[in-house]
């Protein structure tokens, strides 16, 4: 069945549920990781919205911030701030925004590389795990690849009756591209981007000064 890839952009904005850990400077905390990456799909034409990069910041299960360029078309550029149970939805445009607060009982943040996919399998792969995703799942490397310019090497793995693979980096081990194959087209999320091991910086996880924030309606 062919998967509209349009839809899955729709979808693939961000998922996040959230955990009640506290952000404290204790040696056995968890690092921060840093993505800069972008979709890359038959049928996504480099100019438009949905291809242009988005930035990525992630801390264990517990903390995340997501930025988006400008919609050419809404006129809004999106800021998504999660430190649990906390989320901030800001339009940094507008400078305004909306605070809500996760009910639980499960509190923990997801960013599955790809959704819409109608598997829970597969959607269980996020950014910032993709390796650890690879291995735990049996994948083998299948050899070396030039994508993008870049010397890679590919990892393989068949999940819910689909191929994903994954490139990374020959110089540094790091992820290049994870790709899934939809019917006969690939979809691929590339990482022009990745940082792990960084320090924990709060103020990325707090609303920018001057934001006005509306509290949203409990139910």
């Amino acid at each position: 069945m062919r998967t509209d890839v349009r839809t899955w952009l729709r979808r693939a904005t961000f998922l996040a549920v959230f955990c009640m850990v506290p952000l404290t400077a204790r040696a056995e905390d968890p690092k921060m990781v840093f993505m800069e990456y972008k979709v890359v799909a038959f049928g996504i034409a480099p100019d438009s919205f949905q291809a242009q990069p988005k930035k990525l910041w992630r801390v264990a299960d517990t903390h995340l911030r997501l930025e988006e360029v400008k919609h050419p078309e809404t006129g809004e550029q999106r800021l998504v701030i999660v430190a649990q149970p906390d989320v901030w939805v800001i339009d940094r445009i507008k400078g305004r925004g909306r605070h809500d607060v996760d009910p639980g009982p499960t509190y923990k943040v997801k960013f599955p590389v790809f959704t819409a996919s109608g598997s829970d399998e597969i959607e269980a792969l996020e950014m910032g795990r993709e390796v650890e995703y690879f291995r735990e799942h049996g994948a083998k490397e299948v050899g070396e690849k030039t994508v993008g310019d870049v010397k890679c090497t590919e990892s393989m793995v068949e999940i819910a009756g689909r191929k994903l693979s994954l490139y990374t980096r020959k110089s540094d081990g790091l992820p290049f591209q994870v790709v899934v194959l939809i019917g006969d087209r690939a979809l691929a999320v590339r990482y022009l981007r990745y940082e792990r091991g960084l320090a924990v910086d709060k103020a990325l996880f707090a609303p920018p000064a001057g934001v006005q924030i509306e509290e949203a309606k409990k139910p």
